[in-house]
């Protein structure tokens, strides 16, 4: 594979994983929004969201890292 094709490919995989924390931070927001406004089931939401966010800020190695030291 050619440096260029590896430099490519590379940043298709940056932009969709932006794409996926940008997303997971607007749920996040939207979903604080509801917990601050007294939703009862705002807060589960909210902790599934972060954990959403939090793994699509992740990088292969360090969500591997995490799974292994649960």
């Amino acid at each position: 594979m050619s440096s260029d094709s590896n430099t490519n490919n590379h940043t298709a995989e940056t932009e969709d994983q932006n794409k996926r924390i940008a997303e997971a931070f607007r749920q996040v927001q939207s979903d604080g929004s509801d917990f601050l406004n007294g939703s009862l089931e705002a807060r589960e939401k909210l902790v599934a969201s972060a954990r959403s966010l939090l793994e699509a800020a992740e990088n292969p190695v360090e969500s591997l890292l995490w799974h292994i030291n649960r």
